[in-house]
């Protein structure tokens, strides 16, 4: 069950309170999606991001950190938080394998 709060009957020190366990709360919540982001990259993955002129880069993920990745690029090394992080897409993803089968009448 939820508490509600009557914010015009509370203190200052309640509403501090209170405002401190929010932003607790925002901030477990904003970690724990960052993480679930960071997982999902693995170290060797090919990607892709946005440079800082608009221009598409891609790289080699060198490293998982605790916040950002770690990406190598012709550019140079580069730490991107994942959620700005593209997964490239695998040359075989593209093409569908087609199999001929010739029948021996």
């Amino acid at each position: 069950m939820k508490k509600k709060h009557n914010l015009d009957q509370m203190s200052d020190d309640e509403l501090l309170r209170l405002n401190r366990e929010i932003v607790a709360a925002l901030m477990a919540r904003q970690h724990q999606e960052q993480r679930k982001e960071l997982l999902a990259f693995t170290v060797g993955e090919r990607v892709s991001f946005q440079g800082p002129e608009g221009r598409p880069i891609s790289g080699t993920i060198k490293r998982v950190n605790k916040k950002t990745l770690t990406i190598v690029t012709e550019h140079g090394l580069w730490k991107i938080d994942p959620g700005f992080v593209l997964k490239a897409k695998s040359a075989k993803a593209g093409r569908s394998k087609v199999l001929t089968l010739h029948r021996n009448d």
